[in-house]
C-alpha cells in the first residue's frame, strides 16, 4: 500500500510541473533582421504561432550568417531575461535564443 502511494505521489508531482518552454525546441520563422541602431535595436525579427517575437541576443552558431535568407522557419530553444532592453514595450516579446537548429 505505501508503494502505491507513493508511486501515486511522483506520478502526481511529475504531471504537475509547468514548462515555460525555455528547455524545450519549439518551431519558429524568422522573419528578418532589425536594423536599427537605437539603444536595444538589433537583432531578428520571428514568430512563434502568431505572435510577434525579437531576439536581442542569439547563441553563437554557424547557422544564421550574413547571407541567410528570409523568412526561414528553425527549432529554437530561447529565454527571456529579466533586463532592461527585454522588458521594453514596443509592440514586441523581446528573447535570447539559447539554441538554435535547422528545420
Amino acid at each position: 500500500m505505501k508503494n502505491a502511494l507513493l508511486i501515486f505521489g511522483l506520478l502526481t508531482l511529475l504531471f504537475s510541473c509547468t514548462d515555460n518552454g525555455s528547455d524545450v525546441y519549439k518551431e519558429v520563422t524568422i522573419e528578418g533582421v532589425d536594423f536599427t541602431t537605437r539603444k536595444c535595436g538589433g537583432g531578428y525579427y520571428l514568430r512563434i504561432k502568431d505572435e510577434l517575437y525579437r531576439a536581442i541576443e542569439v547563441v553563437p552558431n554557424k547557422i544564421l550568417t550574413k547571407n541567410t535568407k528570409f523568412p526561414k522557419t528553425y527549432w529554437i530553444t530561447y529565454e527571456r531575461p529579466n533586463k532592461e532592453c527585454y522588458n521594453m514595450e514596443d509592440g514586441t516579446l523581446k528573447i535570447k535564443i539559447t539554441g538554435i537548429k535547422l528545420k
